[in-house]
């Protein structure tokens, strides 16, 4: 069975596979300097692999038929297609990394990853994102605090571009209302993440202004800049119920980070330069940044007025 997994590490059992790929992760975190964001979709990806490999009960080698045959059973399973592509390229991350330094061949060479779907950036049109600003704040939240922390949290997300954990992780020094800017610090990247300053403008110093002095009128003491009326820095499941929330009363339904994709866009069609937008949005890439110039049918409507043959 999987003890008889022709695998040249160890023993070659399963056993000796995961402490080989515990060995990486902490090659990848200390030597490396990965954010904990990789490592754990590093670990998301293992964890797959190993369920497939001990329910298909037969001893497989790590050829290009092991991996052709898991991405298979991903997508037997429902698995969607960004899914298993992105599960698909952190595992190869692994065995890239046993390659390396143990001269195991990788059986992902020369192997096409699975397929994605051709999909624009989901930016919400601006309409659609006065609509959720809209929505925060005609809610009937329970007190004037919570209606405050709802909009500078959208507010956030639209108009700085924050990822879900960088808004999680902001704490009250990171935010200078005085200055005009929030620090976002470990983002994601190499070297444990790469920090990066984003600057207000003022619709979102607005919100947040408000906030702090609902907060700062309750006499709230947190570490955190976003916090319960407690205290307690809010949990990501916290965030999720102020999401919903406010995408039902909006009549919508996206994703958090659907946000991040509107504010990039909204950079672009603002006329902000491609350099500056790639610098706000942390992006490492500049075609990273160029794959948010999102034209929408009202754009197209309006521009194609301007044709002439005149």
């Amino acid at each position: 069975m999987l003890a008889d997994l022709p695998l040249p590490i160890g023993d070659g059992s399963l056993r000796a596979l995961d402490l080989r790929f515990d060995d990486f992760c902490d090659y990848a975190e200390t030597a490396r300097g990965l954010s904990g964001a990789t490592i754990r979709a590093y670990r998301d990806a293992f964890r797959n692999f190993r369920k497939f490999l001990v329910q298909s009960g037969s001893p497989l080698s790590l050829a290009v038929f092991a991996i052709d045959e898991w991405v298979r059973w991903n997508r037997r399973r429902g698995l969607g297609a960004v899914s298993t592509n992105s599960y698909w390229r952190a595992l190869r991350a692994f065995f890239t990394d046993l390659d390396r330094r143990d001269g195991i061949p990788s059986p992902f060479v020369g192997v096409r990853p699975p397929p994605l779907p051709s999909r624009l950036p989901k930016a919400l049109e601006p309409a659609a994102c006065r609509r959720v600003l809209a929505a925060a704040e005609g809610l009937d939240w329970p007190s004037t605090f919570a209606r405050a922390r709802a909009v500078a949290i959208v507010s956030t997300f639209l108009y700085a571009g924050l990822r879900r954990g960088e808004l999680l992780h902001l704490t009250n020094s990171d935010v200078n209302l005085r200055d005009g800017l929030i620090l976002v610090r470990d983002g994601k990247g190499r070297g444990g993440g790469k920090d990066r300053v984003v600057y207000l403008p003022p619709q979102l110093a607005s919100a947040l202004q408000i906030y702090v002095r609902e907060r700062d009128r309750r006499r709230i003491d947190s570490a955190g800049f976003f916090c319960t009326h407690s205290g307690t820095p809010i949990s990501l499941s916290t965030l999720r119920r102020i999401h919903t929330r406010i995408q039902r009363a909006a009549g919508m339904k996206t994703s958090i980070h659907a946000y991040r994709h509107s504010y990039v866009s909204g950079l672009l069609r603002s006329g902000i330069g491609v350099h500056v937008a790639r610098e706000l949005a942390g992006h490492s890439s500049l075609s990273t940044t160029l794959g948010y110039l999102r034209v929408f049918d009202g754009d197209k409507r309006r521009e194609v007025r301007k044709l002439s043959f005149d």
